[in-house]
């Protein structure tokens, strides 16, 4: 596949460190932010294949990753490794508890059973990462689906060290960060509800944390945002949107005069959980795990153009817009992210069908698309140490793909494999990748349904 026209312009559009880098990390080891050291097994292969996965289709990444230097932060081969020297695995946390119940949960489509790389289920999954930077240092929240969130704090030459654990009473789903607040959603049961969990958003204050946390209510006879688990959160100024496993999106406003949000719109036409969500211009993307990817005007809170495994939705699309040149994916679609460039606003969106799409937030056009040969599970922007773009893919084997988005004069192409992480040749997750955040200067995290959450630098030159 060439470059989306040029780039992205074919059309119109989220332990234990060893060292104090630029949010990425620690020292080394491992074990709920407290380390064991980790020996230098020095003589193991040196570089990495594709990891835990024979697939024939996976595509060839153009850099192999140093196994020494991405674990050890050291090659004992320096600059004569034929291998790359491009990122280095700062911190693991054990983010997660184990489970007392080990039946495993499972939802519509198969999304939350990507168990099929990963021989056991002892732990909750982590479900979500939120960098927080506080002053001058680095802290991180983590959710579990143990019914917890997490905050980690960074302390130097040691790696991120538990500081506060704030049970929900049920499975967390989402957190996001913005404005300084933390933002949680969940699920629990309701006091007028005392019989089933239902979906609920808490939106903690960061400057006075003790405070009670600002509650998401659909009305005072319905205490709760969604009636189930809310699974995704995006924050848009002073409007949040949440989407749940009952298939509704919701938009929420910031109401001054009584200190709290108040619901607004919503979006009903998905007819499974919520996977993502992106805004483009006046326009709200969302994606689902009944396959689908929905174009919404957000102030109408109508679906103006549906994207299925079909060619064209049964809406009219937005005004100007075209019906998509290819269908969309043909299993459930668990990831979207919005990218901006030079050439235009773009929407990613990855599925359990293995591939990555790109989508013209203007005109609704795929522009590319790449299969990996196996689900792709989450998907985030990420930037390397000189602020060029990357797609970061996380996979149900639990390896982390790197993709360029933009042509360079090293890298022709458009959507190449930069690089892939795997646990067997380099470092990431047993089992599904569930989420992937990026930090600042050139770092990011990813957690995992084996309960871990790993935190990376990017050091070399990728080529971008």
């Amino acid at each position: 596949m060439s470059g989306f026209g040029g780039g992205f312009g074919g059309g119109g559009r989220n332990t234990n460190g060893r060292g104090n880098r630029g949010g990425g990390g620690g020292g080394r080891g491992r074990g709920r932010g407290r380390g064991r050291g980790r020996s230098n097994t020095g003589n193991r292969d040196a570089g990495g294949g594709p990891g835990n996965t024979n697939n024939n289709y996976f595509p060839k990444p153009l850099l192999n990753p140093c196994s020494n230097f991405t674990r050890d932060g050291f090659c004992p081969r320096g600059d004569s490794c034929s291998f790359a020297h491009v990122v280095k695995l700062h911190a693991i946390i054990d983010a997660s508890s184990p489970k007392q119940d080990q039946q495993q949960q499972q939802s519509n489509n198969g999304f939350n059973n990507n168990n099929r790389y990963n021989n056991t289920n002892e732990v909750y999954p982590v479900s979500s990462v939120a960098p927080w930077k506080n002053g001058g240092s680095l802290k991180l929240f983590t959710g579990s689906h143990d019914g917890c969130w997490r905050l980690w704090n960074f302390v130097p030459n040691t790696g991120f060290v538990k500081e506060f654990e704030h049970h929900m009473g049920g499975a967390v789903f989402s957190l996001e960060v913005a404005s300084n607040f933390l933002f949680c959603g969940f699920e629990n049961a309701s006091p007028l509800l005392p019989e089933i969990n239902v979906g609920m958003v808490h939106a903690w204050n960061l400057a006075n944390p003790s405070d009670p946390p600002l509650e998401f209510h659909m009305s005072p006879l319905a205490p709760y945002a969604h009636a189930r688990g809310v699974t995704q959160l995006m924050v848009d100024g002073q409007t949040v949107f949440s989407g749940s496993k009952d298939g509704l999106i919701k938009r929420w406003s910031f109401d001054v005069a009584s200190n709290q949000f108040r619901l607004t719109q919503t979006y009903s036409g998905h007819a499974c959980d919520i996977t993502g969500l992106a805004v483009v211009d006046s326009v709200l993307w969302s994606s689902s795990t009944d396959g689908s990817i929905r174009i919404w005007d957000i102030s109408k809170a109508e679906c103006q153009f549906l994207i299925t495994m079909a060619h064209a939705g049964a809406t009219p699309p937005p005004p100007g817009a075209v019906a998509p040149p290819s269908p969309g994916h043909t299993n459930a679609v668990t990831c979207l992210v919005r990218f901006e460039s030079s050439s235009g606003v773009f929407v990613l969106s990855g599925s359990l069908d293995g591939d990555v799409k790109a989508w013209n937030g203007t005109t609704g056009q795929c522009v590319a698309s790449e299969s990996h040969g196996e689900g792709v599970v989450s998907l985030s922007m990420a930037n390397d140490q000189n602020g060029k773009p990357l797609l970061l893919v996380g996979l149900e084997s639990g390896n982390i793909m790197a993709r360029n988005l933009e042509p360079t004069a090293k890298i022709q192409k458009a959507f190449s494999a930069i690089f892939n992480l795997s646990s067997r040749y380099s470092a990431g997750h047993e089992g599904a990748v569930k989420t992937l955040l990026a930090g600042t200067h050139g770092t990011f995290y990813s957690g995992g349904i084996d309960g871990k959450v790993l935190a990376f630098e990017l050091t070399g030159d990728l080529g971008l």
